[in-house]
This record gives structure tokens, C-alpha cells and sequence, in this order.
């Protein structure tokens, strides 16, 4: 599939006419900046560029090998989805070979799309493809091995009433909550978030708390002291207005915000 880049705008879109009370939006400066991968075919034209830190889990690959790389964002959403940087087209399959050639499949020759399993380029979903080499697979059984890692179909059961109810001792709500999320061992496996869910193996969460971990990396419903306004300015050196942000936010030793070393 060719990899397209959603947040790149045009020169149409620079020029898009600013809508009433709408916020004026800060350009990103790019100036300067370059993709590393060498083969990349717009290093330098991207709407945005990421330095890779070799703590990243997005997508549940090991970005190591990429630490302190530059990416563009096609690069970048490109080894997110697939966990490589090639981007290679596979050859297209030929009417009679698309089928899928999984035992188990009940709808083998009905898909949107076929994939084929290929040496060295498979590695979607973080998964180990090496048993599946050669194989075709329809939309369903890809997604599902790429997901769950298994062509096996498991039922999904619902949790029971006695169980939907927050296991964290802290929740103000833990039998109010529109929906709970049981932390099994996929969850932790492809570290949603970013986070380590290994701690939550097996207990239950509302909906709160499970967006909470997601976003923060802890449970802990921290509320800070308002500041007063003699504290409201940015303290980084760099900043360019310091005094003026509809809000400001004070560091402390708890901050685990996006999984970062704060």
C-alpha cells in the first residue's frame, strides 16, 4: 500500500482563509531539518519531523536501532505501522492467487485486499511473521494476526456484572463508568500509550482511570495548587512569550506525562 501523508498540506491549504475566532495557527519552523533514512524520497519536505529516543514503543516495535534519527512523517508513520523503513511495493497478485491461504479462513476468496507474506517485510503489529512466509492472507486474518498475534479466532466475552467495577483502590467512581477495560496480557504487549501495563496485568479499570494510565502512566489523580499569578510565566530561557498561554504548568517529581523522564 503506498503511504500517504495526511498531515502534509499544499500550497492551497497554506492559504486557507482563517475562519472568525479562530486562533491563529503557529507554523512548525522545519527549517534545516532532514530526514536520516537515506532512501527517503522527500527528506526535507515534511509537514513534520520526529527525533527518535531509544525509549519509543509506538506500535509495539523496538525503535532502538533508530535512536537520535531524524524522521520525516511518512518515514516516521511508516515503521510506526510496519515497523520498517522500506517502502517497497510488493509485486501485485495475480487473480488466481488471491486467495487466502489460511486453513481456517471461512470467507477465503472474499476481501478488499489480499497480503502476501513476504521475507523481510513483514512486521506489522510488532508480531514474529516468519511462520507465515509465503502465505496469502485476506483483510480479516492479516488484521487479526497483525492485532493478536494468532490466525485463530477467539470469542470475545463480555465481562460480567460482578466485574465491572475498578480495581484501583483510588477511584472515586469505580461502579460508575460507562465502559471497563481488562488489562490482558495483548494490552501489555503492545504497551498502549507507550506505558508498561505489566504492573495491571488481569484487573479491571474504569474508564477514567484506564485514560488516565494511557495518557499519564499512573492512576494517581494528581490536582495540582493553582499557581498564583506572580508564578503564571514559562521558566525555559527559549521561550518567546513567557508571559502569555491560557495556561501554565509547574513540574513536579511526580510528572510521567507521555511516558518522559520529566
Amino acid at each position: 500500500l503506498a503511504d500517504e501523508d495526511p498531515d502534509f498540506e499544499g500550497e492551497e491549504g497554506k492559504h486557507q482563509l482563517q475562519q472568525p475566532g479562530q486562533k491563529p495557527r503557529r507554523e512548525r519552523d522545519n527549517r534545516g531539518k532532514r530526514c536520516s533514512y537515506e532512501l527517503c524520497s522527500r527528506p526535507t519536505a515534511s509537514c513534520q519531523f520526529f527525533t527518535i529516543d531509544k525509549r519509543r514503543r509506538t506500535g509495539g516495535f523496538d525503535w532502538t536501532k533508530l535512536h537520535g534519527k531524524v524522521l520525516c512523517n511518512a518515514c516516521y508513520k511508516r515503521f510506526k505501522t510496519r515497523g520498517t523503513l522500506d517502502n517497497t511495493r510488493n509485486p501485485k497478485l495475480l487473480p488466481s492467487e488471491r486467495r487466502c491461504t489460511y486453513e481456517g479462513c471461512t470467507n477465503p476468496f472474499q476481501s478488499n485486499h489480499f497480503y502476501q507474506i513476504l521475507p523481510g517485510k513483514s512486521h506489522a503489529g510488532g508480531r514474529d511473521w516468519t511462520p507465515l512466509m509465503g502465505s496469502v492472507l485476506c483483510s480479516a486474518c492479516y488484521y487479526r494476526f497483525r492485532e493478536k498475534g494468532t490466525l485463530e479466532k477467539q470469542s470475545m466475552f463480555r465481562l460480567q456484572a460482578h466485574q465491572k467495577k475498578c480495581g484501583f483502590q483510588g477511584c472515586s467512581n469505580p461502579d460508575s463508568s460507562t465502559h471497563y477495560y481488562e488489562i490482558t496480557q495483548v494490552l501489555v504487549d503492545e504497551g498502549a500509550g507507550g506505558q508498561d501495563w505489566s504492573p495491571l496485568k488481569d484487573s479491571v479499570l474504569c474508564r477514567a482511570c484506564y485514560r488516565r494510565f494511557l495518557n499519564k502512566g499512573t492512576l494517581d489523580k494528581e490536582i495540582n495548587a493553582p499557581l498564583p499569578p506572580s508564578d503564571r510565566r514559562c521558566t525555559y530561557a527559549g521561550c518567546t512569550r513567557p508571559d502569555v498561554s491560557s495556561k501554565f504548568y509547574q513540574i513536579v517529581e511526580t510528572t510521567r506525562a507521555g511516558n518522559k523522564d520529566w
